[in-house]
């Protein structure tokens, strides 16, 4: 069912502090600035498809789809929804930078990536159900100030978590063992990784 507005999610701009005060809207370049290059990433990805048919795809209403197309930022999710549609890496579509399709990222790795015997590292294969999970797990630990950061910065932190798993990946364990798991738990996951030194903090 598409979603009429930004009800709730990652990317609210709203705070509280522990002290009980009311809520406050966080202002900042950053988070309320419109976000014009995106904007033409989405679309370059909706291209000549009719904006009610990319927009029900992808669980939004085409009002929000006009609203991102001016520069508005999509929640993590919704992003993470036209990448999977358009079959681009959802980092390319929130930040620019990378390969811009799952073809493209195989090509990458295929021609700098080898083993140390020479065989080729298979390609990664982004799972967005975990992705979501990590967005979730990062909100959890960073709070309010992470749920209020550009969408850009909320998928890199998210990326740097989920990379921190794939070693632990294996033929016992899946991406998708891994995002059947609570957020809570992804969160124990996170704060763990931090403690290492294997994610970077969010500041």
């Amino acid at each position: 069912m598409a979603e009429s507005g930004e009800k709730s999610g990652f990317s609210a701009n709203v705070t509280t502090s522990h002290s009980g005060e009311s809520a406050r809207h966080i202002r900042s370049r950053e988070s309320d600035a419109p976000d014009l290059e995106l904007a033409a990433r989405i679309k370059e990805i909706v291209g000549d498809e009719a904006g009610t048919s990319f927009s029900d795809h992808c669980g939004f209403s085409e009002g929000m789809l006009r609203k991102y197309l001016k520069g508005a930022k999509p929640k993590p999710r919704l992003l993470a929804n036209m990448a999977n549609y358009k079959g681009v890496m959802i980092e390319w579509l929130a930040t620019g930078q990378g390969p811009k399709t799952r073809a493209e990222l195989r090509a990458a790795q295929s021609q700098s990536q080898v083993h140390a015997g020479g065989e080729p590292v298979p390609a990664a294969r982004i799972d967005p159900a975990l992705l979501r999970q990590c967005l979730a797990a990062c909100t959890m630990v960073y709070g309010a100030p992470f749920a209020a950061a550009a969408v850009a910065r909320q998928v890199e932190h998210a990326a740097d978590l989920y990379n921190a798993m794939l070693p632990n990946v294996g033929p016992r364990l899946t991406l998708q063992d891994i995002a059947s798991r609570e957020p809570a738990g992804l969160a124990e996951m996170l704060r763990g990784f931090l403690a290492l030194g294997a994610v970077r903090p969010f500041s």
